[in-house]
C-alpha cells in the first residue's frame, strides 16, 4: 500500500533523528551533572552508543542463528522463562538493597491512599503540601491509581492489621513480569518461535522492568493493561466470527483500564483504529470491528470513572471548578524544556472554573507560540525531543538512592537503551523494504510515532515511554 510505504520512510527518518537527539541530549545532560571535562563525558556517551550498536548487531546476528535452529520452539521457551527468572531475581535483589524516594505525585497518591483507608475520604488531602492541598481535584487523572493503591492498603489492614506498603510493590512487580511474558507471547504471534526469542532478550534489556519495581506509579501500573490489549489486538487479527469480537471486546476493556490509569494508552487505540481503516474490508466488517472496539473502550472508561468517583466521594462542583483541562499540559510544554513548570501551574490554578482555565491556557499558549515564532518553535521541539529521549535510565536516579543512582547502573542502562533503539531502527528499515513486514507491525510503528508526536506537544518526560515497553521489544 502506497500510504504504508510513504509513512514507513517517514518513520525511519524520524527515528534516526530521535536517536541522534537522544545521544546529543545524553551528553548535554551529563555535562551539567558530572564533574568531568565535556570531552570525557562525550567519550562515555559515544562509548555507550557504540556499545548499544554492537549489542543490537549481536542480537540481529543471533536472530539469524536461532532461525536455523532445529527446535526454535524450545529456544523460545527457554529464553522466555530464563528472562523471566532473571528479571524476577534482579527485582527482588534491588527491592532489598535500594532505598526509594517517594517524591511528588507518587508521594501524594500514597499519602492520600493512607488517609482514605484510615480516616475516610473527607481527609483525603491531609498531609499534602499547601500548593497541592486540592491535588485530586486538580489532577483527576490520578484517581484510578489512588483507588487501586487504597484498595491494596485496605487489604493490608485486613491481613496485617496495619499498612505496610508491601502489596502495591508486589502488584507492580507482578504487572511488570506479566508484561514481559505477554510481550514474549506477542512476539510469537507476530514472528513465530524463530524470531520471538530475540524479542524476549530485547524485553530483558528494558531496564525499567527491573529498576521501577518499587515505583508503583501510573507508568508501570498501566503497562500490563496496555501490553495485554496489544496481545489481544494481535490475536483478534487471526480470528473470525464470534471469537474475533470477544477478543476485540476484551482488548478494548483492558485498554480502557490502562487509559484510566495513564492517559497515553489512548495512542494505541488511535493507531488500532487507523490500522483497521487501512486494512479491514469490506466496510461492513470494518464498521462492526470498530463499533465493538470503541463501544467497549468508551463504556469501560466511563465505568471506571464512575467507580472512582463513588469511592473518593469528591464534590462534583469543586472538581469542575478546580480540575485542569488538557490544554494546560500543551500550554505548559510549549516553552522551556517542556516539563513541569511551577509558574504555569500557579497561572492555571489562579482561574476559577474549568471553562475559565481553558480560555486562559489557550490564550497563554497563543502568546508563547507567537513570542517564539516559527524558528523558535522548531528549536523548542528539537530541545523537547532531546529532553524526552536522553535519559537511558528513565529518570530512576530521581527516585532511587544507592546502586540505581550509580555510574555502573547508568552505564548498563544507557548501553541497553541504545541497543533497543538501534534494533528498533533496523526493524523500521526492514519495514521500508518488505511489504509483508510493514503490514504485520504497522500498528506498532504507528503507535510509537504517535508517542513521539505526543511527547512533542505534551509535557515531556521519558517516563511516558515506560508503559510502551512492548513496542521497543516487538518492532
Amino acid at each position: 500500500m502506497v500510504f504504508r510505504k510513504i509513512t514507513d520512510r517517514v518513520y525511519l527518518a524520524v527515528f534516526i533523528v530521535v536517536i541522534i537527539t537522544a545521544v546529543w541530549g545524553a551528553w548535554d545532560h551529563a555535562v551539567t551533572l558530572a564533574n568531568f571535562h565535556p570531552a570525557i563525558v562525550a567519550l562515555g556517551i559515544l562509548s555507550s552508543a557504540a556499545g548499544g550498536a554492537v549489542l543490537a548487531y549481536g542480537l540481529f546476528r543471533l536472530q539469524k542463528h536461532i532461525a536455523k535452529s532445529a527446535d526454535p520452539e524450545s529456544v523460545f521457551k527457554r529464553t522466555m522463562f530464563g528472562g523471566l527468572i532473571f528479571i524476577l531475581l534482579a527485582q527482588i535483589i534491588l527491592i532489598c538493597i535500594c532505598d526509594v524516594d517517594k517524591l511528588h505525585d507518587l508521594s501524594y497518591v500514597e499519602t492520600a491512599a493512607r488517609n482514605l483507608v484510615t480516616r475516610g475520604s473527607a481527609h483525603l488531602h491531609d498531609g499534602l503540601p499547601e500548593h497541592h492541598s486540592s491535588y485530586f481535584y486538580v489532577y483527576p487523572n490520578n484517581h484510578t491509581l489512588l483507588v487501586m493503591v487504597s484498595g491494596l492498603y485496605k487489604l493490608e489492614m485486613l491481613l496485617f492489621g496495619e499498612i505496610k506498603g508491601i502489596l502495591p510493590i508486589f502488584v507492580n512487580t507482578l504487572g511488570l513480569d506479566l508484561s514481559f511474558v505477554i510481550t514474549c507471547l506477542c512476539a510469537k504471534l507476530l514472528y513465530g518461535s524463530q524470531k520471538a526469542a530475540v524479542c524476549c532478550i530485547r524485553a530483558v534489556l528494558f531496564t525499567p522492568l527491573i529498576s521501577y519495581a518499587v515505583i508503583y506509579y501510573t507508568d508501570t501500573m498501566a503497562m500490563p493493561w496496555l501490553t495485554g490489549a496489544v496481545y489481544l489486538w494481535l490475536r483478534q487479527r487471526r480470528e473470525q466470527g464470534k471469537k474475533k469480537y470477544i477478543l476485540l471486546a476484551l482488548g478494548a476493556l483492558m485498554l480502557s483500564v490502562g487509559f484510566r490509569i495513564k492517559s497515553t494508552p489512548i495512542i494505541f487505540a488511535a493507531a488500532a483504529v487507523i490500522d483497521s481503516v487501512l486494512s479491514v474490508r469490506p466496510l461492513k466488517k470494518l464498521a462492526a470491528q470498530l463499533g465493538v472496539f470503541l463501544a467497549v473502550f468508551s463504556a469501560g472508561a466511563m465505568l471506571i470513572s464512575f467507580i472512582c468517583s463513588q469511592v473518593l466521594s469528591l464534590d462534583e462542583k469543586t472538581l469542575e471548578a478546580k480540575r485542569f483541562p488538557p490544554i494546560h499540559w500543551v500550554m505548559m510544554s510549549a516553552d522551556g524544556n517542556g516539563g513541569y513548570n511551577p509558574e504555569d501551574f500557579y497561572y492555571t490554578r489562579s482561574y476559577e472554573g474549568y471553562d475559565a482555565k481553558v480560555r486562559a491556557d489557550t490564550k497563554r499558549l497563543e502568546h508563547k507560540l507567537h513570542d517564539q515564532g516559527v524558528l523558535g518553535i522548531a528549536e523548542h521541539f528539537t530541545y523537547k525531543l532531546n529532553y524526552s529521549w536522553r535519559d537511558g535510565a528513565f529518570m530512576i536516579g530521581h527516585y532511587m538512592k544507592g546502586f540505581l543512582k550509580s555510574r555502573i547502573w547508568y552505564s548498563i542502562a544507557f548501553v541497553t537503551w541504545y541497543a533497543l533503539m538501534f534494533f528498533t531502527l533496523q526493524r523500521f528499515y526492514i519495514a521500508c523494504k518488505n511489504e509483508e513486514a510493514s503490514a504485520q507491525t504497522f500498528v506498532l510503528r504507528l503507535t510509537l510515532m504517535g508517542l513521539t508526536l505526543f511527547l512533542l506537544i505534551w509535557e515531556a518526560r521519558i517516563r511516558y515511554l515506560i508503559s510502551f515497553m512492548c513496542f521497543f521489544a516487538l518492532i
